[in-house]
């Protein structure tokens, strides 16, 4: 046998860790292999963990529904901006429309001068 045997609380053989260094003093880097470690200190931190990790899950699910409220408003706005690109265009045809209206009627009513000063050339 390599060295003593190590049981957890469910009777099962655990490594047991031998830290070796060079230099005085002792060192207690695995103290809990010394027994200092109660068990009650283990289920405390054993909760703590638990208490910690469904805090990050907590947090994940509202992160993941955060993410999902501000795609569904991301595909609104690009949904709005289409409506209001569509609409702006047409207020431009209409604007070019209405400006090419008043060149036709000025066109006009210079044709209408120019025929009355010719027709009264005519008549002199």
């Amino acid at each position: 046998a390599l060295g003593p045997k190590v049981l957890c609380y469910h009777n099962e053989v655990v490594p047991l860790k031998i830290v070796r260094h060079s230099g005085p003093g002792t060192c207690d880097y695995f103290r809990w292999a010394e027994g200092s470690f109660h068990n009650g200190d283990v289920k405390f931190a054993l909760l703590e963990i638990r208490a910690t990790i469904t805090e990050l899950e907590n947090q994940l699910d509202m992160l993941q529904n955060k993410v999902k409220k501000l795609k569904k408003e991301g595909t609104q706005l690009q949904e709005i901006e289409k409506e209001l690109s569509i609409k702006n265009d047409e207020r431009m045809l209409a604007m070019e429309g209405a400006k090419m209206d008043k060149k036709l009627a000025h066109t006009l009513i210079l044709s209408w001068v120019y025929c009355d000063v010719m027709l009264s050339m005519d008549g002199l």
